[in-house]
């Protein structure tokens, strides 16, 4: 099994990968629930190793630092009786320079291989492109960033890479003939479909002319109709796509006679079966009385659609906006932050910008777009209140967390606060001092988990006095109550009562051995479902 060459093909990000934590379920459309997680760590050659050996799943992020890759991906997320070879079949007749793989959950990822780094944005513009052509316009495409924001630590959306468990994986690759390759295979297939910058650039789709229209049949329109008249609209979608070649034709030839350019349309070049001249008519007429916009979110447009070539072109979408929001991503802190990659189109291609937003900006869709506003300087539509909210467990369902170091937490900030408080100060042996501030040592009597009274040695400490320390570090995140909730929790303390010159006094305590370091059960990684 050729290691070396496994990582050369999927090399990208190097200081941080992605892991998948299954949680035994499955979804409602299929996909195998769970947890995505970004680890802020270097990706070692020993990750690529456990990955082909079945001991960690891997997951890679294609964007690097300099905003370029060398593979991209389309994720088809259809599980249920996917049919690889069809879909093989689709590529090969379009000679498609790609490379089928199977998904952990019975879907198709396609990727594109490149010889060199190519811009992120090139990668996107020829994977947008090839999705529509394949009639899944709606898929995700890796990377979902045209550029990360090194600064902060941006990290991007991982992928996790086929041949998990190597030979006897499930992710595996097809061939040509949709025959399933061993890892070595797979390396030698990718060698004959990667391909140059140069000729990614140069590489275009086929375009059927017409005299009509020397450039190509439907070259100024909407690239969704334009495909499905180059293969021949089929019967059951022949209505839909009249009216969508009515509003064009409207458009486009809007001084001249429009309505003899529809009939001139339905002809056995564009259709399977032609329609009849009267439901053509009808379709005509419905123009007549009112100015229709195109029918982007239904099939059988949906599943072709390109929105950067559709702006592009003269008579195209224009400038209708709808928000276009993926990748989104949580940093798991005690006030979580949330980024997401936000998609422009404009008259130069598309451009993916990262927008950041705390819980309440992203639950909220009016907060959401005057955040738009202020950072993007862009207002996008709005969306109804159940499409908002379907949108957003859409994107929830697929978010990768990014776990935060503990220190930088609210309770880790405490805990640092309360060892310096009890080091700096210097413990006495004496109860008298903690009326002077200073914590105690001493040996007291405790309720342990079974109930049962125990003794220990412990650190006394007067809670009034770590707040005041707290407060002199500009530490005020925690009241008292969430103090002790946290003494309690990362120490193992609690409060206590004891009699201080014969006063009762109320005080907090850690066990004497609070900074021996914690014993930490290592998982093993070999009982882990395998996903």
């Amino acid at each position: 099994m050729n290691v070396e060459k496994f990582i050369e093909i999927f090399s990208g990000l190097e200081r941080a990968y992605g892991s998948y934590e299954p949680d035994g379920n499955v979804r409602s459309d299929g996909k195998k629930g769970g947890k995505a997680f970004i680890n802020k760590r270097l990706v070692t050659e020993e990750l690529w190793v456990n990955h082909l050996q079945g001991k960690q799943s891997l997951g890679i992020i294609p964007i690097t630092d300099n905003s370029t890759c060398r593979w991209g991906c389309i994720d088809i997320d259809v599980y249920e009786g996917f049919d690889h070879s069809i879909l093989i079949k689709q590529i090969e007749k379009n000679k498609l320079p790609v490379v089928v793989c199977r998904s952990k959950s019975g879907g198709a990822h396609i990727f594109i291989f490149t010889t060199e780094p190519i811009s992120a944005k090139l990668m996107r513009l020829k994977l947008h492109e090839f999705r529509a052509l394949l009639n899944y316009g709606d898929a995700e495409v890796f990377p979902k960033q045209t550029e990360l924001d090194t600064e902060r630590g941006d990290t991007g959306n991982f992928l996790n890479l086929p041949y998990f468990d190597g030979d006897r994986s499930v992710r595996y690759g097809f061939n040509e003939k949709a025959e399933s390759l061993s890892v070595d295979e797979f390396i030698d297939f990718v060698q004959t479909k990667i391909i140059s910058e140069k000729d990614l650039k140069s590489f275009k789709l086929k375009k059927r002319k017409t005299k009509e229209e020397p450039e190509g049949l439907l070259a100024d329109g909407p690239p969704c109709l334009q495909g499905l008249a180059q293969d021949k609209i089929q019967k059951g979608m022949r209505n839909e796509c009249m009216f969508q070649y009515s509003v064009y034709a409207k458009k486009k030839w809007a001084n001249e006679n429009w309505q003899s350019k529809v009939h001139s349309f339905n002809t056995l070049e564009n259709f399977t079966e032609i329609l009849d001249y009267r439901e053509t008519d009808t379709v005509i007429k419905e123009q007549e009385k009112k100015d229709y916009g195109y029918k982007c979110k239904t099939e059988p447009f949906k599943g072709r659609c390109n929105r950067t070539e559709c702006r592009s072109r003269k008579w195209g979408i224009g400038d209708f906006f709808e928000p276009q929001i993926s990748g989104l991503q949580k940093y798991e802190t005690d006030d979580p932050q949330w980024y997401l990659n936000f998609t422009i189109y404009t008259d130069e291609g598309e451009e993916v910008r990262r927008i950041k937003c705390n819980t309440e900006e992203l639950f909220d869709q009016r907060k959401f777009r005057k955040k738009c506003m202020d950072v993007l300087t862009v207002l996008p539509d709005a969306m109804g209140g159940d499409d908002w909210t379907k949108k957003l467990q859409t994107l929830m369902a697929d978010a990768d967390v990014i776990k935060m170091e503990e220190e930088i937490s609210k309770g880790g900030q405490f805990d640092q606060h309360l060892k310096s408080f009890l080091t700096d100060q210097g413990i006495s042996d004496d109860v008298r001092d903690l009326l002077v501030g200073n914590p105690v040592r001493k040996r007291i009597n405790i309720k342990n988990d079974e109930d049962q009274t125990e003794e220990i040695d412990a650190i006394l400490f007067n809670p009034k006095d770590v707040v005041d320390y707290c407060t002199k570090k500009k530490f005020t995140a925690l009241d008292q109550t969430r103090m002790i909730l946290r003494i309690k929790e990362s120490f193992k303390g609690d409060s206590h009562k004891l009699s201080v010159d014969n006063n009762k006094k109320y005080v907090w305590f850690v066990p004497d051995d609070f900074q021996k370091p914690k014993d930490i059960e290592i998982p093993d990684m070999k009982k882990a479902e395998p996903f």
